[in-house]
């Protein structure tokens, strides 16, 4: 009822909680050496860049950003003048063994350093954005560990929860930047993915909390794309799911800083329910004007009728279909 996940109980492990402690314990400790590398000498390019971007002083410290200086062993030095040993900084997945030689070297270099908490706001990791033009990499995750799964995490998820709870709907985005940017001018229900495809453990953490999700994403097609999928597994967690594209070429945050929070308002209140929203993208790909090509987009959107929980929803969105793509309601269930 209160979103909480109720812990199992489970067999004492000492061993397991002990390296889930090291882990947390080299995870605090790197954010210390990040945040005070946003703050010292070697931090002023990030903190040029995060305040173009809109991120003051201010908003740095509440999001607990940092920086990680362009050193292939700045972290490591620190680390073993303060006692933290470098088989937990490789269990927390903040270095990366050498290939050629001994040794380790700093997994994150020259790039803007994002927290990365569970749904309980313990810190689980961190994503780098790279100050580096060059970098092909424009964002770096850390990688799986014990005590972070990519799959199961919802950036700012602990930070919106109580926002999700009271009004019942999330906003679900692609980036972390436009995520804090929303939560800096009121959105506060704003959570993202890891960079990855939206999964099942993802969607629940949300129908735990919220009766309706809205995407919000890019206009283009990897943006679509990333919705449809998206909308899929939502679907089968029975929450309602409404999308809001973007206008092309334009980010969040840039809406938000030009325009304003009234913007996105609007953006958010043309957002499509599924019939639309679907029944738009597949008139990109097929000809309805055709005979097979309103064959195909029913097929599809039927597909992903099926995954919605309500059967009163569904018949109506099936007698949607055949009211627009031709054939009566009985044709439509011979695809489900």
């Amino acid at each position: 009822e209160r979103g909480i996940v109720v812990p199992r109980d489970a067999a004492p492990d000492p061993e397991a909680d002990q390296r889930y402690e090291r882990i947390r314990g080299a995870l605090t400790f790197a954010h210390r050496v990040f945040a005070a590398g946003l703050a010292g000498d070697d931090g002023l390019e990030a903190r040029n860049y995060l305040e173009r971007r809109g991120y003051d002083a201010e908003a740095q410290r509440r999001f607990g950003l940092g920086y990680a200086p362009a050193s292939w062993d700045r972290l490591l030095g620190e680390a073993a003048r303060a006692g933290i040993s470098v088989e937990a900084l490789d269990q927390a997945g903040l270095v990366v063994p050498r290939r050629e030689k001994d040794g380790y070297y700093d997994r994150f270099r020259h790039r803007v350093m994002f927290p990365i908490a569970d749904a309980r706001g313990r810190l689980a990791t961190f994503a780098g954005r790279t100050l580096d033009p060059d970098d092909p990499a424009k964002y770096m995750n850390g990688p799986e560990t014990d005590v972070f799964k990519k799959t199961s995490v919802l950036y700012a998820l602990h930070r919106a929860r109580d926002a999700i709870r009271r009004g019942g709907e999330a906003l679900l985005m692609e980036g972390y930047t436009d995520v804090l940017m929303c939560h800096m001018h009121g959105f506060e229900n704003a959570v993202a993915g890891m960079g990855t495809a939206f999964t099942q453990p993802q969607a629940r953490q949300l129908k735990r909390l919220a009766e309706r999700v809205i995407l919000l994403y890019d206009a283009d097609d990897a943006g679509r794309m990333a919705a449809e999928r998206a909308l899929e597994v939502l679907l089968q967690e029975g929450l309602e799911v409404r999308v809001a594209l973007l206008p092309e070429g334009r980010d969040v945050d840039e809406i938000l800083l030009e325009e304003g929070p009234e913007a996105l308002h609007a953006i958010l209140a043309e957002s499509r329910d599924l019939f639309d929203f679907k029944l738009g993208v597949l008139a990109t790909r097929y000809d309805l004007d055709s005979p097979r090509g309103r064959a195909k987009a029913s097929e599809e959107l039927v597909a992903s009728i099926t995954n919605v929980q309500s059967p009163i929803e569904r018949d109506q969105l099936l007698r949607m279909v055949a009211e627009r793509l031709g054939g009566g309601p009985e044709t439509c269930l011979l695809y489900t």
